[in-house]
């Protein structure tokens, strides 16, 4: 026999207070189990900085952070001039100590400044990356300013960024 919606012989019909409960507890059930996963971090390896160092009389310093996808900015503005490489010398030095390896364009040496522009207009821009030593980091270093600009300044972009890696390639 084909029991009806009516037949009580399937058990009890649920009740609203029955389904409040059980929303209740399936509530509770899902915020619990997002609080323990959104505590759960990967831990950060030991040479990858927790914070960009800055070169030192860097001012007017703005960072930006994403911690989820594991990126950090830091922008300042130093008192060199054209043609410095200090700030760069500042950050290859900390990074090869901790293990990280420069990335180079093909067919370059090492990096350089290049010039854009012509007279008033001329800017010089230097840039420089390298890999983590896991391969799964990059920090980048752009340096950018104006040869012969009075008094002379200097800005700084430095990025790391969690990324898997080409083969490295010429920046446009």
């Amino acid at each position: 026999m084909i029991a009806s919606l009516g037949d009580s012989s399937l058990g009890p019909k649920p009740t609203a207070k029955r389904l409040a409960v059980l929303m209740a507890v399936l509530l509770i059930g899902w915020v619990v189990a997002l609080v323990v996963l959104s505590k759960h971090h990967p831990r950060r390896p030991a040479n990858v900085p927790e914070e960009l160092p800055v070169f030192e009389g860097g001012y007017g310093i703005e960072r930006s952070r994403a911690e989820v996808a594991d990126w950090e900015q830091a922008t300042y503005k130093v008192e060199l001039s054209y043609p410095s490489t200090a700030v760069y010398t500042f950050y290859h030095q900390a990074l090869e100590n901790e293990g990280w390896k420069q990335r180079l364009p093909e067919n370059e040496p090492a990096p350089r400044w290049r010039l854009t522009g012509s007279g008033p207009k001329t800017r010089a821009t230097f840039y420089a990356a390298w890999e983590s030593p896991d391969q799964l980091r990059l920090i980048q270093l752009t340096l950018v300013t104006t040869p012969d600009q009075e008094p002379p300044l200097m800005q700084v972009i430095v990025e790391r960024s969690r990324a898997i890696l080409p083969e490295p390639r010429g920046r446009p």
